[in-house]
């Protein structure tokens, strides 16, 4: 897995939406002080929960208004079933997309077997505001996406992996989602490493 992009709109030092393009292998963030390093860092956690509007005169509530809004972010992962499943415990739960149902066994099958013709995709992560979205961008170009609210339930795919790393296709399934999307991608988070340098005072060293 690896992160292909984050965009960050209002939150600490980001005001409006920001894309941040990442490579695979070694990333640095180099800037002035205050200029949003860590706080790029601090998004690529994918906290579901992180809320911390920008505050400057751009973002000052016009007359009336009590709030900043909310902070809202957007992360893609480029991965695949095998590395999904390893880091799963070989258990998946492929979202279909919201509103699309099957009418047999069999029509479910074929959208399985066009899922995983091509096992790599990009996950996309959607959240902030109260709502979060989940899709899936499969290589030929099929997307499901999947509206989620906290304790929501979604239908998916359940399979699991062989011995071999082959998905099998298990059936349709409620796959109920806890702490809003963070339930799903939860798997990735302890994968994730990042390295952020501490300033230290004028005239030390160590």
């Amino acid at each position: 897995m690896h992160f292909k992009s984050i965009e960050i709109e209002n939150y600490k030092s980001f005001w409006k939406n920001q894309r941040i393009q990442l490579e695979k292998g070694f990333n640095l963030f180099i800037g002035a002080n205050n200029s949003g390093k860590t706080t790029a860092l601090e998004a690529l956690d994918l906290n579901v929960s992180t809320n911390e509007p920008h505050r400057s005169i751009n973002s000052l509530p016009e007359f009336g208004q009590t709030t900043l809004g909310f902070s809202k972010f957007k992360a893609i992962i480029a991965t695949d079933i095998q590395e999904l499943g390893k880091f799963s415990g070989n258990q998946l739960y492929l979202p279909i997309s919201t509103g699309l149902r099957f009418n047999n066994e069999a029509e479910q099958r074929v959208y399985f077997e066009r899922l995983i013709a091509n096992p790599q995709f990009d996950l996309l992560i959607e959240y902030g505001g109260g709502n979060s979205n989940l899709i899936f961008r499969w290589g030929d170009g099929v997307s499901t996406k999947a509206t989620v609210q906290s304790n929501d339930a979604i239908y998916a795919i359940y399979t699991t992996l062989n011995e071999v790393n082959v998905p099998i296709f298990n059936g349709l399934e409620m796959y109920a989602v806890s702490q809003s999307i963070g339930g799903y991608f939860q798997a990735y988070i302890p994968y994730i490493y990042r390295f952020s340098a501490q300033r230290r005072p004028a005239g030390t060293s160590g």
